[in-house]
């Protein structure tokens, strides 16, 4: 693991209203530190069994009863990336379960089964590793790791064909080559949105998730820009003309370029 460091002296802001965040540079230093491991990050090194101590519906067993136990994981794992702005948030599961409706919607010529599939599994692996997101300390390198090792691990101990072919979706949305696999990862980023307009609505102009907005700039798929177009025209009328934060000029209104860059890197 990476040492502690105090945050130092930032050469750009930090996001408003969370001033427990490292600076841009610390974090990235942070990041990169972690992808180059001493001794003792070898020893400390995670693993799915690691993280599965002590789950006793989990451990000792192959039979698929187990393994729907660590899915049920799902619907208590939160999404993090809301809490830093006070909001009590979705579950892995809702958003999973969401994102496969979505895709019943898929453009013809798609494997409308396949997106739905796609969409239900690609979170799995944060059964065992929560959610991590840019500002959690875990490198994109390690997060990858781990998520990777979870699928195989799943794909191990509960072997067969149910099993085989959740690995090879999970690689497949991974991977993003195939349309598909673009709709799908569109679809993860229209829920996005579509969740962030919800709570805003919710904080009666009181809360502004702006930042999550530039997700739109990672679109590939013609269905995904055109959702996202309405979505955002729905944004600014919830907001009425009044000054908010909009993904192509973030740093108006508090996050920095530098902090949207590090989302950038970390999603697809």
């Amino acid at each position: 693991m990476a040492t502690s460091r105090s945050p130092r002296a930032c050469s750009v802001p930090r996001i408003q209203d969370d001033p427990g965040l490292l600076c841009f540079e610390d974090k990235m230093a942070e990041m990169t530190s972690m992808d180059t491991p001493t001794r003792k990050d070898v020893a400390d090194l995670w693993t799915v069994e690691k993280a599965l101590t002590g789950n006793d519906l989990v451990q000792g067993s192959s039979s698929p009863i187990s393994l729907f136990h660590l899915l049920g994981g799902l619907k208590a794992t939160k999404r993090e990336g809301w809490k830093r702005h006070g909001i009590n948030p979705e579950s892995v599961a809702d958003h999973s379960y969401r994102m496969g409706m979505i895709a019943m919607f898929a453009p013809q010529g798609l494997d409308q089964v396949k997106c739905m599939k796609m969409c239900m599994v690609h979170d799995v692996a944060e059964s065992v590793v929560g959610d991590i997101t840019p500002f959690s300390g875990v490198s994109k390198t390690e997060k990858a790791r781990r998520e990777t090792a979870t699928i195989e691990y799943i794909a191990t101990r509960w072997s067969g064909p149910h099993t085989s072919e959740l690995r090879e979706l999970w690689h497949e949305f991974e991977a993003a080559e195939t349309p598909e696999a673009q709709f799908a990862q569109d679809i993860d980023k229209i829920d996005l949105l579509l969740q962030a307009v919800e709570y805003e609505k919710d904080g009666k102009g009181q809360r502004d998730l702006g930042e999550f907005m530039g997700v739109v700039r990672k679109l590939r798929t013609e269905a995904g820009k055109a959702w996202a177009d309405e979505i955002l025209l729905e944004r600014e009328k919830l907001w009425e003309g009044r000054e908010h934060i909009r993904g192509e000029q973030a740093e108006k209104g508090g996050v920095s370029t530098e902090a949207q860059k590090l989302q950038d890197a970390y999603y697809a």
